[in-house]
């Protein structure tokens, strides 16, 4: 969590951005992580903005990403 006490961070923000349109073995080949990984960023980032569905979390991302959050 380091630098990122209330927001995502980048690495969570950009499996979420994908999260909604992908599924986790797609994710983890188009970034180079393993499949454990992409769950672990998914499940972080959805207990960090409280949202439950991985739509809602991309939307989250897409929206912060776009306010300079």
């Amino acid at each position: 969590m380091g630098g990122h006490p209330q927001g995502l961070t980048p690495c969570e923000r950009e499996v979420a951005l994908l999260a909604a349109s992908q599924r986790t073995p797609e994710i983890a080949a188009l970034l180079g992580i393993s499949p454990r990984t992409v769950e672990n960023h998914i499940s972080r980032a959805l207990a960090k903005t409280g949202t439950t569905t991985r739509q809602s979390l991309h939307t989250h991302a897409r929206n912060s990403q776009t306010n300079g959050g």
